[in-house]
């Protein structure tokens, strides 16, 4: 059993910028780049053509049954030693999990257990970590066998997310949305 964590890291610029990184227990954050596959098929165009700075491969993040997967919303750095964002009162974050198969093929149906698709977190069930700046939270299903789909290239899942977020005491918010298909392959 291992965790998988997903860290969307943004920043309040003009516009606003959202970096999609991951990691697996053990190792440090990868960027993330949608892979080049279609139905394991290297895709001609989209953002993994052979023109791409990252190469046309992209990252495939191994899970197993009973992996934990974890949401992470990293912002700007800590001012005076304490976090500098915020998650405006009755805001809620928006995860979706998802098979990442084609629409005919039951995307938008969850791979973890009791078929839950949407999860609208409050921000009191997000957890501050250590680095005052990062805020987590795990979903409440580990990874089930039914979602493993063995060395094939269908039955991934993607992640959505939305939120919005704030400077610590001010009313300017700035809302954030990441799609990026994850493309999670089971062992």
């Amino acid at each position: 059993m291992a965790n998988q964590i997903y860290q969307f890291a943004f920043a309040f610029t003009t516009p606003p910028t959202l970096a999609t990184s991951f990691q697996q227990s053990g190792s440090s954050f990868q960027n993330y780049q949608e892979p080049n596959y279609s139905h394991g098929s290297v895709r001609t165009g989209g953002p993994n053509n052979n023109n791409n700075p990252n190469g046309p491969s992209g990252n495939y993040l191994v899970a197993s049954v009973g992996d934990n997967l974890l949401i992470n919303l990293q912002g700007p750095p800590p001012a005076g030693g304490q976090c500098s964002w915020q998650l405006p009162a009755g805001t809620a974050v928006q995860i979706i999990i998802s098979q990442a198969n084609s629409p005919g093929n039951s995307q938008g149906f969850s791979p973890f257990p009791g078929g839950a698709v949407y999860y609208n977190v409050p921000a009191a069930s997000w957890q501050l970590l250590s680095d005052n700046q990062t805020l987590q939270y795990q979903l409440p299903s580990a990874i089930p066998s039914a979602a493993n789909p063995g060395q094939g290239n269908f039955n991934r899942f993607e992640v959505t997310i939305a939120f919005a977020a704030s400077p610590v005491g001010s009313t300017t918010q700035s809302w954030f949305s990441d799609d990026p298909e994850m493309d999670v392959q089971g062992t």
